[in-house]
């Protein structure tokens, strides 16, 4: 009765990313922990941690796997860091779509930015391309709408994980641009 109330307190009042991420799971409350897995998972991979961030994604339902967004875009990312091209072009693919669902524009295009370097990855330089072309147009608006705030150096990090993505898709979307012809 009270236990899992009281995880979901603990979640709500915990600074610290991972341990709120565990609050939420063992809460149950698999949307705030999908979308904390989501916003640790960047700086989890970049550390070299992608076996933690495999071991997170097994404690959900099997089934949220692939239907939440957030844990797809996990997904994404994790079939990046072991080359597994078609995996993330599917992940990235489904994650859009569910993010567009669920009204969060900002995070569907950071996840076709990582479809857009799968593409490429997976040899398909033309695809690539024609979507770097589109995400670029995407994020345009949304970034052009904050820069007054990022140039005063507004931290978006934890507060608002959409500015977050879209600075994503557009970076993503610049490295596609940028890969020349060998790296496919």
């Amino acid at each position: 009765g009270d236990v899992p109330l009281l995880r979901e307190r603990a979640g709500r009042s915990e600074p610290d990313g991972v341990r709120r991420l565990g609050y939420w799971l063992r809460a149950e409350r698999w949307d705030e922990a999908a979308r904390e897995l989501h916003l640790q998972t960047y700086a989890l991979l970049t550390a070299s941690q992608t076996a933690t961030v495999e071991r997170w994604l097994q404690r959900f339902p099997a089934h949220l796997h692939d239907e939440q967004p957030d844990l797809l875009l996990v997904r994404t990312l994790v079939a990046w860091m072991h080359w597994r091209w078609r995996d993330m072009i599917a992940a990235s693919h489904a994650a859009a779509e569910r993010f567009e669902q669920a009204n969060r524009p900002l995070d569907a295009t950071a996840a076709r930015a990582c479809g857009a370097l799968a593409l490429r990855g997976g040899g398909q330089r033309e695809a690539s391309e024609a979507l770097a072309l589109q995400l670029n147009r995407e994020v345009d608006a949304p970034l052009a709408a904050r820069a007054d705030e990022m140039r005063a150096g507004k931290r978006w990090d934890e507060h608002e994980p959409g500015i977050m993505a879209a600075l994503l898709g557009h970076e993503s979307a610049g490295w596609v641009a940028a890969l020349g012809p060998e790296v496919a």
